[in-house]
């Protein structure tokens, strides 16, 4: 699946928005389990990506205040794919039954 980036504006100001919830960029980075927290998040915002584990950590941890789908375009079409799987094996299943 192609890495989708936001674009460079909108990321510095998502991953800002991510630090800002955490009180600091570092607090963020280690939140997420980085040990330099800053230094990945300057990463993020110079890649212009973020990437899907970590989208749908920061919603987590935020209790959904952060979107995922707003950190990763991608997130939003691999959630969706991911529903119609679902839904489709959990079709297969009752006609098989």
């Amino acid at each position: 699946m192609p890495r989708e980036k936001l674009a460079a504006k909108t990321m510095a100001k998502k991953v800002d928005e991510i630090a800002h919830y955490f009180g600091s960029a570092s607090s963020a980075g280690q939140m997420l389990g980085y040990s330099s927290g800053a230094q990945m998040l300057r990463h993020w915002k110079n890649k212009g990506v973020i990437p899907i584990p970590q989208c749908a950590l920061i919603e987590d941890l935020t209790m959904g205040e952060i979107k995922a789908a707003d950190l990763n375009p991608a997130y939003a079409a691999l959630k969706k794919n991911a529903i119609k799987f679902s839904r489709d094996i959990h079709e297969r299943e009752s006609t098989a039954a």
